[in-house]
Parts: structure tokens; C-alpha cells; sequence
């Protein structure tokens, strides 16, 4: 027995192998050489690519909020500067824009807000596909009730700041 299913071709199994996948392999097998309570296995573990392509889609999510807050602030403010006639707003120093710019400068912020709320979902996907799956250490990088708490909590936020997220006919 080789240590493969019955019906298993082991060359076909290596040639299918890209540098990614043989990467990985080396990473497993040094970390298993790694005193696990070591702080070069928390390192270790901490740089695991699953891992970092989960945090990297969290720190996008969260700059994607605090995104949409600062577009709403401003167009707040661009608002009441509309709404009053006092435009403070200038084109370059020293030159006020016009009613007409600034509430051009409105709806282009809107539009900012928007596209960033639709561009999120890319990042709520690649969460979606790291669901079950499991790190260096065997871990499981984010389960289904983690994922399913975590897009709700952030779907409210969106909601919160004005963008519903989801298409509610899906």
C-alpha cells in the first residue's frame, strides 16, 4: 500500500501540484518542527496565509465602514453649506466653489459611498470561501456560525449608515 485511495495515481497527484501548493507543504512540515508553545509558532501561525487573507478581508470591511462614516460627514457638511448658501468649500485656495460644484461635489461623494458599500461584498466572499477551512495548526480559520454573526453584525452597520448591503430579493 502506498499511502494512496485505490485508483489514486500518486505521479499524477505530484505533477498537479503547483509552487503554492508544494509552499504550503514545506510550511507544514517546518512548522511541525516548531516547539508549539514557542513564540516562533505563534509567528508562524500568525502568517499563515488563510489566516492573513481572512484578516486582510476584516481590515478591508472595517476601512470600508469607516470610509462610508467620513463620506457621510462630509456630506453632511456639504449639505448645510448647500442648504445655507455660506459654501465654504473651494475649488483651490483661494476660490469658492459655485452652488452648481458643490452640489456636483454632493452627488460625487454619494456616489463614492455607494460604490464602496457594493465593493464590500468581494471581501464578505472571501470570508464566505475560508469558511471551514483550516489553518497551518489545523485550526479552522472562521467557522459558519462566526461568519454568519460577523457579515449580520456588519450588515447592520451598513444599514445603519444609510446602504443595505444585500439585495433583499436574493
Amino acid at each position: 500500500m502506498n499511502g494512496f485511495r485505490k485508483g489514486v495515481d500518486k505521479e499524477k497527484i505530484m505533477k498537479s501540484l503547483n509552487d503554492a501548493d508544494w509552499d504550503f507543504i514545506k510550511k507544514m512540515k517546518d512548522y511541525e518542527d516548531i516547539p508549539k508553545d514557542s513564540m516562533r509558532a505563534k509567528v508562524f501561525l500568525q502568517n499563515d496565509q488563510l489566516r492573513r487573507q481572512r484578516d486582510r478581508a476584516f481590515i478591508a470591511i472595517d476601512n470600508a465602514i469607516v470610509s462610508i462614516y467620513d463620506s457621510n460627514a462630509c456630506i453632511s457638511k456639504l449639505e448645510k453649506q448647500n442648504e445655507t448658501g455660506e459654501i465654504t468649500e473651494e475649488l483651490k485656495p483661494g476660490v469658492p466653489m459655485t452652488q452648481d460644484e458643490l452640489e456636483v461635489f454632493i452627488k460625487k461623494q454619494k456616489n463614492l459611498a455607494w460604490a464602496i458599500s457594493k465593493d464590500v461584498i468581494e471581501h464578505f466572499n472571501t470570508l464566505a470561501g475560508l469558511v471551514g477551512c483550516k489553518d497551518i495548526a489545523k485550526n479552522v480559520i472562521i467557522t459558519e456560525t462566526e461568519f454568519n454573526e460577523y457579515v449580520e453584525k456588519k450588515r447592520n452597520i451598513f444599514k445603519s449608515l444609510g446602504f443595505n448591503i444585500f439585495d433583499d430579493k436574493l
